[in-house]
């Protein structure tokens, strides 16, 4: 038992080397993640950006379709996760490729991750938009009204389900390879083109019709659409004497594989978290279409935690995809925990203004026409909610950073034993329970703070035994490790 606790804790005297200059300047130390997570995260926060831009321009539009948005966009990107987690492993192979000093093994993994995006996105064109219709008219059994929104913006981007397969091989080129600039000012000219459309289409701006919510669905089918074209653009215009990826262009078996093998696993975490993100979803509708859109309203404010996370998660992917690579294990295993510093250190500033700030938070969403008197109690409701979503926030940092570093090794099939048993036996079983209980919405929050504290623990626990290190991604590719480190260290 003593050895079990004693995974959760730091030797005396490390706070005081956490901050010491060697932490800093080291290979995989601050400065290098830093390099890789800005960009990342000034990506996701542009991601946050266009989300409650989203939402706050259907907010005034009208609640009901800001409460429907977000049901129907979990939806949508829940069915093809699988495909677009799966496929953005790319990431994690290019990264020990990298770090084994493998330039064409580089360029002809991400070609093969396009290739079998575009075999599974010619799939999820066709069966994205029957099956969620169905998802959306015999489970959800939302109220009419809601319902019928759901529908239009969720089949408003089901065309974008090919493209969303294909991209994440493309970008997994560059960020494997530590080229976060070029992912981040790509995606966030997405995201800023998705806002002016946002703007013009939902209320009929620079010469469109006043489109609704059918109009937040169609700015950002475009803004997807033109993040490929760019991020394609980029890949094939390499200067081809040093990178030639028109030159390789093929399709190997062998980095496929790695796919099937390692990304399949991470994908099926993050289908079954958001399908069982969905079952809170549907429970917390059928509570009431003021509870409902009080945890869109909470959700959509969260955003501005967890989005930058993920942007701290792929860099610590990255950094231990490239320093397993190169055979630096235990600079590996120091560069996860530095990660998860960044983490807490940004989600306590976050923390902060969630129970510092709350009714103005709310307040953001409150529609320019409507009844203020309903839309009050929503907002008395979304400042308990963020009481939760600040206890939260700390295990989805530990969660995402530790996640993302056993990815970068190659331990995916661990993370989705523990996520899947953790969102299936307590979020998503916990919530039918509480449904029926006829318990509060707040009850609902507290269950998702308790499985969280449970997956917290769990996915770090994992991280600390080890058996990450074990694990052969690209054999064959490792270069020698450096004086002072074996290749198991």
């Amino acid at each position: 038992m003593r050895r079990f606790f004693a995974l959760f804790t730091a030797p005396a005297g490390a706070p005081r080397r956490w901050l010491a200059r060697n932490e800093f300047v080291m290979p995989g130390g601050y400065r290098d993640l830093w390099r890789i997570a800005c960009p990342l995260i000034l990506m996701n926060a542009s991601f946050t950006v266009m989300q409650m831009a989203d939402r706050i321009f259907l907010a005034r539009n009208s609640t009901m379709e800001m409460a429907a948005a977000p049901v129907a966009g979990i939806l949508f990107f829940g069915m093809i996760c699988l495909a677009t987690v799966t496929i953005n492993f790319t990431g994690a192979v290019v990264a020990q490729l990298h770090g084994a000093e493998d330039s064409r093994g580089c360029i002809e993994a991400a070609w093969s991750g396009v290739f079998a995006g575009l075999a599974v996105g010619l799939v999820m064109v066709v069966l994205v938009p029957v099956l969620g219709y169905w998802i959306l008219r015999e489970w959800y059994c939302h109220e009419p009204e809601i319902m019928e929104l759901e529908t239009l913006y969720f089949l408003t981007l089901t065309p974008c389900a090919l493209i969303q397969c294909v991209s994440p091989a493309l970008f997994s080129y560059f960020s494997g390879r530590g080229q976060t600039r070029v992912v981040a000012v790509v995606n966030v000219t997405a995201c800023a083109i998705n806002i002016v459309l946002d703007y013009g289409m939902i209320f009929g701006r620079f010469g469109f019709p006043a489109m609704g919510i059918r109009g937040a669905g169609i700015a950002t089918a475009i803004s997807i659409f033109s993040g490929f074209v760019m991020i394609f653009g980029c890949f094939l215009l390499q200067k081809q004497s040093l990178r030639p990826t028109r030159k390789y262009l093929c399709c190997r078996w062998e980095y496929v594989a790695k796919l099937l093998k390692f990304g399949i696993p991470g994908g099926l975490q993050v289908f079954f978290s958001l399908m069982s993100f969905n079952v809170v979803l549907a429970v917390i509708g059928r509570l009431g279409p003021e509870s409902l859109a009080a945890s869109m309203i909470a959700f959509s404010i969260n955003n501005i935690v967890f989005m930058p996370l993920l942007g701290i998660s792929d860099a610590a992917s990255i950094m231990v995809g490239q320093l397993v690579g190169s055979a630096r294990k235990k600079l590996a295993a120091l560069s996860a925990y530095r990660s998860w510093r960044m983490a807490l250190a940004y989600m306590s500033c976050c923390a902060l203004v969630y129970l510092c700030f709350p009714d103005e938070l709310a307040g953001l969403f409150a529609p320019n026409e409507g009844a203020p008197e309903e839309f009050d109690r929503v907002a008395a409701t979304v400042c308990e909610l963020l009481v939760y979503a600040a206890v939260f926030g700390y295990c989805d940092a530990t969660i995402q950073t530790f996640s993302g570093a056993l990815r970068g090794a190659g331990d995916t099939r661990a993370v989705f034993v523990i996520s899947t048993s953790c969102t299936i036996l307590l979020q998503a079983f916990g919530a039918v329970v509480l449904l029926a209980l006829h318990a509060p919405v707040e009850a609902v929050w507290a269950l998702m703070t308790g499985y969280l504290m449970v997956e917290a623990a769990a996915i770090m626990w994992r991280f600390r035994t080890g058996a990450w290190r074990k694990i052969r991604l690209i054999p064959g590719h490792e270069k020698a490790p450096e004086p002072g480190e074996t290749a198991e260290n």
